[in-house]
């Protein structure tokens, strides 16, 4: 059984942001039931399952927030979830269960679980917590979008602005660029303002920061398992500019700390 609906309630004025979703797989009712009333609460669209019929196509859509009961999981439910937090990055994963232990509770947060939540449910334990992790899975949806928004920047490039770019970014004067590229001057300088118009920069400067920022954004939502590539299809990145910059989740985890 699958169950969907919008759940803002009536007369509230629509927020700038998309409503956030709020994906539950319980095969509980009851616990279904209490799931929905804190998405009312929080103005969240649920959708409540009680199997896992659609959990992939749950997994290959925009950030959810997304919650997985321990009794749709026969196998080992800290190793499929751990998976699913580690290859599936535009999503913040949930955990319950009527017999979790501290030690499962502890590996699922170290592998990137937003929160572990024991059964029954209470609501006025989970308000504060699920209202910090709807914002963090917010956070999340925006980073998706501004990666979606740098990526289609960077795509209005044809193959052979993207060489002028590379060697921008490696700091290559325009002569030495166009000697490289067996190509004039004129025609490097043509190329590099075209690559600033159609990447909405206005200097090097800018154009570095945007490129440093979609290798951070990449390397956030790439998933560990290159084998779940095929299901990130609105995630693909060209490879071409590689700057190597690390990134760092912390502003992900105030839920979890």
């Amino acid at each position: 059984m699958s169950v969907c609906e919008r759940t803002r309630p009536t007369g509230q004025s629509p927020e700038l942001r998309p409503l956030m979703k709020l994906s539950v797989f319980d095969n509980d009712v009851e616990a279904l039931s209490h799931w929905r009333r804190m998405a009312t609460a929080h103005s969240l669209v649920f959708a409540g399952h009680t199997n896992l019929d659609a959990l992939q196509n749950t997994l290959t859509g925009d950030s959810h927030l997304i919650v997985l009961d321990q009794s749709l999981i026969e196998d080992d439910f800290v190793s499929r979830l751990a998976d699913l937090c580690q290859d599936f990055r535009q999503h913040l994963f949930l955990a319950s269960g009527t017999s979790l232990t501290i030690l499962q509770a502890v590996q699922l947060m170290k592998y990137r679980a937003a929160w572990v939540f024991e059964k029954p449910l209470v609501t006025h334990q989970m308000q504060p917590i699920l209202e910090q992790i709807i914002e963090s899975g917010r956070k999340v949806a925006d980073m998706l979008a501004e990666y979606r928004r740098l990526l289609a920047l960077l795509n209005r490039l044809t193959s052979r602005e993207k060489e002028v770019l590379e060697l921008v970014l490696s700091g290559v004067p325009n002569k030495d660029a166009a000697t490289q590229l067996s190509i004039s001057i004129r025609t490097v300088e043509a190329r590099r303002a075209k690559v600033y118009l159609k990447t909405e920069n206005d200097n090097i400067a800018s154009l570095v920061r945007m490129v440093e920022r979609i290798q951070q954004l990449r390397q956030r939502f790439t998933p560990r398992d290159e084998k779940a590539q095929g299901l990130h299809h609105h995630l693909n990145l060209s490879k071409e500019l590689d700057l190597n910059v690390d990134a760092t989740d912390d502003d992900l985890n105030c839920a979890a700390k």
